[in-house]
């Protein structure tokens, strides 16, 4: 009887054959549901910057993805390399270009972080994408789920609420989880007025006033005033892309670019600002322009704070406004509109800044050097119009 039986097999053959069958398909099922995600995350992405085509004037295939992998602490690990090489592929395929995790120097719309465990987000990897997505730019995660992990809010910590927006599972599965992300399009000063609470809701008198003097930005139902600034904040500014960022270098030999917005942008930039009043326009000016004159501006401010704070008559102390004898007073070339506001106008550093900018534009309007393309004014002419239909 055992013989006969024998004659297929143990039953210890059986149960090796199977263990193996299930461990093999077990092994596949991973890649399987990272396929499907990865799939749904690229049909996303390809989804929103194609919306946005008509709206900013950006093409599908001027658009910057972000790919890394932080799978287990391990950016360079078997596993991450191959999901990472598979939604790169992908992304490609739909016309957008594809920038490495670790170029610390390349900016991107969007990003895609393929994540090991939530921890991993706190990674100098994760924080690097983080740095070069532009404002308004959108994180796409897909984090492998490990043994009984629970789906905890405090896991995204590092994405605080001061700078990006509320964060939104769009899929999970047992194996892996889909979260997105947007960063925000513009960032107010949370310290500012330390004598009230922007925390607190706005109430129904204060909300009516507002709207009867702004009525363009209305306040919703049990918002806060920091939340309130911020929506108004975003809705005057506008983000240009990573290619409007880098359309012309500042001059021939420098690495540093200049922002020049597309007609489409230039348009929503008028609509806005007659419309509020204000437009904010994302790195319009860039840093290598501005730092400097930031630099000359706090000195000659220091070196006026001294000199009113030393003077033999009147001493006059800018920076504690209520411990001085004297208040201060509108000046030449500095004014005083309250407490720890000072407009100011001109001093020495400005000044030989300025004597040496208009210099090297003489020069240049001279010919004397060649004026490059990112160097001139983005010229509004007469007959743009806004959506109101009157003529400028």
């Amino acid at each position: 009887m055992d013989a006969a039986w024998g004659a297929f097999g143990s039953d210890s053959d059986d149960s090796d054959d199977d263990s193996t069958a299930d461990k093999n398909e077990q092994a596949q099922q991973p890649n399987v549901l990272f396929e499907s995600n990865a799939a749904a995350v690229t049909v996303a992405i390809t989804q929103y910057f194609a919306s946005l085509t008509k709206t900013t004037g950006v093409g599908l295939g001027e658009r910057v993805v972000a790919v890394t992998s932080v799978v287990y602490g391990d950016e360079c690990g078997e596993e991450a390399g191959e999901l990472k090489t598979m939604m790169t592929e992908w992304v490609i395929r739909r016309g957008m270009k594809v920038v490495a995790g670790h170029d610390v120097s390349s900016a991107c719309d969007a990003a895609v972080l393929i994540v090991g465990d939530t921890k991993d987000l706190q990674s100098d990897s994760s924080l690097n994408i983080r740095r070069r997505l532009v404002p308004g730019g959108i994180v796409w995660m897909i984090i492998k789920r490990q043994e009984n992990e629970s789906d905890n809010n405090n896991s995204f910590d590092c994405f605080p609420g001061s700078i990006w927006e509320e964060i939104s599972c769009v899929s999970t599965s047992s194996s892996y989880s889909v979260h997105k992300i947007q960063k925000r399009a513009c960032l107010v000063n949370a310290m500012s007025c330390p004598w009230m609470d922007k925390k607190s809701i706005i109430g129904k008198e204060v909300a009516l006033a507002a709207e009867k003097k702004c009525g363009n930005f209305k306040v919703a139902e049990n918002e806060s005033y920091l939340q309130f600034e911020l929506r108004a904040a975003s809705q005057v500014t506008i983000v240009p892309s990573v290619a409007e960022r880098t359309r012309a270098k500042i001059t021939s030999t420098d690495e540093a670019y200049t922002t020049i917005l597309t007609d489409t942008n230039i348009k929503h930039a008028i609509e806005k600002f007659r419309v509020h009043g204000l437009v904010i326009i994302k790195g319009l000016l860039p840093p290598e322009q501005t730092i400097p004159w930031g630099n000359v501006v706090l000195e000659d401010f220091t070196s006026a704070v001294e000199a009113l704070k030393n003077h033999q008559s009147r001493p006059v102390d800018l920076l504690n406004p209520d411990k001085g004898q004297f208040e201060p007073l509108s000046y030449k070339e500095m004014a005083m509109r309250e407490d720890l506001r000072v407009d100011l106008r001109s001093g020495p550093s400005m000044e030989k800044l300025r004597s040496q900018e208009n210099n090297l534009a003489s020069e240049a309007m001279a010919g004397n050097n060649v004026i490059d393309v990112g160097s001139q004014p983005t010229i509004i002419t007469a007959d743009t119009m806004g959506t109101a239909g009157s003529s400028w």
